[in-house]
């Protein structure tokens, strides 16, 4: 009983906040620039997927995809160094790697995972807009685009900066 009354007394004080906002329209915004990286890959199973979604990226610009360095690192993925980039639309195209940056690092500020891919032809879409890292304070919000292990394609999710400069 106790901990049902303290359960509807954090209720009571979050609705006392403020009303939570709806998220329809950030998703609508998006998601669209979302894409899905597609490639030949073997899993620590030792299983071989051919032409299987393995990681996503986010469309920034009409030629530029920003993605996670440890999903284009092995060279598995690349077919004559190109990666296979599927839009939201279905229609595929190519892109090359232009900047990879991938340290797997326990040491606080070592860790690097990131890379910037270009397709080969610009798509007209409305990408996505990058926010700005040094202003992220704890308590704000953020929304996560992605597709996990190739399986929850396209997924969008909010989430809480729960700390900050960690080390």
């Amino acid at each position: 009983m106790k901990f049902r009354m303290f359960l509807i007394g954090i209720a009571l004080a979050l609705a006392s906040c403020a009303t939570i906002p709806n998220y329809r329209s950030l998703a609508s915004k998006v998601v669209p620039s979302n894409v899905e990286l597609i490639g030949t890959f073997t899993n620590g199973w030792g299983e071989t997927f051919v032409d299987r979604v393995f990681c996503s990226g986010t469309q920034i610009s009409s030629t530029d995809i920003l993605t996670a360095g440890h999903c284009v690192a092995p060279d598995q993925v690349r077919q004559n160094g190109k990666i296979k980039i599927r839009l939201q639309n279905g229609k595929m195209y190519f892109a090359t790697i232009v900047k990879f940056q991938f340290v797997d690092s326990n040491t606080p500020g070592e860790a690097k995972d990131s890379a910037l891919l270009r397709l080969d032809e610009a798509v007209l879409m409305n990408p996505a807009q990058l926010g700005d890292s040094d202003s992220l304070r704890q308590g704000d919000v953020l929304a996560i685009v992605g597709n996990t292990f190739g399986e929850l394609t396209h997924s969008f999710t909010i989430g809480v900066v729960s700390y900050v400069n960690r080390s």
